[in-house]
């Protein structure tokens, strides 16, 4: 990824567990949104939210974030009624095994289904593969880059047409398919800038790893 000049943020929940309630969002979803927030101080650039199980779920229910241009859903987990409306004009490229013992690559591809009314939503069926990463590590990892170029790609046909003098996290938050005028400012140029940044913050929809609890910074 470092060739594209894209930068990686690995981040870890606070608490174990998805943890919803009728008066809060599930655990990882505020976590998430805080690291976006974080991130989107440090580094006008657009985010492409990598997870697997219950962090591609993350990665789903924050994809209206300002700035997020997509989501890859490795092996996720995504009940019937999981919304779509999230990823609305967003990239979402899933991915499951037909093994997979603990979500379930039919749900998976049902609500891809559904997310395709309103986003640019693929699946791939990954054939014999289970639910963990150690087998096949090779094609889940290949699947992964390609749906983090892929949105990359299509978000940056859309940040060259943006208004003179917006964000790039303005412009990703409105319409993907919106036409402005041609940036003042280079969009590669800022793409090339991005870097790898070490594990620092204390959530994330990009690691399913369950972490012990740490107090609120």
């Amino acid at each position: 990824m470092a060739a594209d000049g894209v930068g990686v943020a690995v981040i870890r929940y606070a608490v174990r567990g998805w943890n919803a309630a009728p008066d809060r969002e599930p655990s990882p979803v505020p976590d998430a949104r805080w690291a976006l927030d974080t991130l989107r101080r440090e580094h006008d650039l657009p985010f492409v939210l990598v997870g697997h199980s219950m962090g591609a779920r993350t990665g789903v229910a924050v994809a209206d974030e300002p700035g997020v241009v997509g989501v890859v859903a490795l092996a996720p987990w995504l009940p019937a009624d999981e919304p779509v409306e999230p990823l609305k004009g967003k990239v979402l490229r899933a991915a499951h095994g037909r093994r997979d013992k603990i979500t379930s690559a039919r749900a998976t591809r049902r609500y891809v289904e559904r997310a395709a009314e309103v986003a640019d939503a693929g699946f791939t069926d990954m054939g014999g593969l289970g639910h963990y990463l150690l087998r096949g590590v090779p094609r889940w990892n290949a699947f992964a880059v390609a749906g983090v170029r892929e949105s990359a790609r299509l978000s940056r046909r859309a940040l060259r047409r943006r208004p003179p003098g917006s964000s790039l996290t303005e412009r990703v938050s409105r319409s993907s398919h919106t036409r402005g005028e041609p940036a003042r400012a280079s969009y590669d140029a800022a793409w090339r800038q991005a870097r790898t940044y070490p594990i620092r913050h204390r959530c994330s929809a990009g690691s399913a790893a369950p972490v012990r609890p740490r107090a609120r910074r």
